[in-house]
């Protein structure tokens, strides 16, 4: 909002290609030169972006915002479906009653014990999108459907 009750016209959605380590800079510029922005998302609706940590953190921890009333509406996201509802789309007292048992299933102990088996699959996954490519195939990269593979073996062996 301006400083006189009226909406700011929505920027540009701050991000480019999701597979790049590098921040955008769209986004680095927004995270010195403001601390919530307006922006419009890749699929067409409007959204406010906290760009600093202690606006994202209140945000967060603050019962007004809810992610409940966010379903059905656009999120922020690199393909055009929608990733649909689950534990991240819950308000508490229901995300709370979800994620403790989650958080007893990846205490630092088990992820140590997991890590192995972990590496394994991944460079199964590797070695199989190399082979895929040194044969003349398209070969693979991680967004295929195949990757997911790696999540669904770990989420099992977690308990999941």
């Amino acid at each position: 909002m301006t400083q006189n009750g009226t909406s700011d016209p929505a920027l540009p959605y701050p991000f480019g290609c999701a597979d790049r380590l590098e921040v955008d800079d769209a986004y680095g510029a927004l995270r010195q030169q403001e601390t919530m922005a307006r922006v419009r998302l890749p699929f067409g609706e409007d959204a406010w972006l906290a760009t600093r940590y202690p606006d994202v953190k209140a945000v967060l921890g603050d019962p007004r915002f809810s992610r409940a009333a966010t379903v059905g509406r656009d999120e922020p996201r690199v393909t055009q479906q929608q990733l649909g509802t689950g534990i991240l789309s819950m308000d508490p007292p229901d995300h709370t009653r979800l994620r403790r048992p989650v958080l007893r299933a990846f205490t630092a102990r088990r992820v140590e014990l997991l890590r192995p088996a972990t590496v394994a699959t991944a460079n199964e996954l590797i070695d199989r999108m190399e082979s895929t490519r040194s044969t003349g195939g398209p070969g693979r990269t991680l967004r295929d459907p195949a990757a997911g593979a790696s999540d669904l073996r770990s989420a099992r062996r977690s308990g999941g």
